[in-house]
């Protein structure tokens, strides 16, 4: 397979054609309209910002952050997942061992 960019394979593969624009999708209109009705009524700008100076100025503001979250643990379904593959590794006598492809998914063996 060869690409050919030139203006003699038009024929083959038009150029230059019009992409019709059907404007702002409808979604981000409403959600843009909703953030700037409710800036308005509760006299707020809303922003989201990550920078390390603007940290220190939200902590100021009452938005802290570096906060404690607390380790519940392992969920109980979690750990009712892992017990099933032993019992099944154990009656089946097989270590299941699923590997990562170079995409980064499952392959099961």
């Amino acid at each position: 397979m060869t690409a050919n960019f030139a203006d003699t394979d038009a024929k083959v593969n038009p150029r230059g054609y019009t992409v019709p624009s059907y404007g702002p999708d409808p979604d981000m209109v409403n959600v843009a309209t909703s953030i700037a009705n409710t800036e308005k009524r509760m006299k707020k700008n809303f922003r989201a910002s990550f920078s390390e100076t603007d940290a220190k100025k939200d902590n100021y503001a009452g938005n802290p952050r570096d906060y404690f979250v607390p380790d519940f643990g392992v969920d109980h379904d979690i750990k009712n997942v892992q017990s099933a593959i032993k019992q099944e590794e154990k009656r089946l006598q097989h270590d299941w061992k699923p590997k990562q492809d170079a995409n980064g998914f499952w392959t099961m063996p």
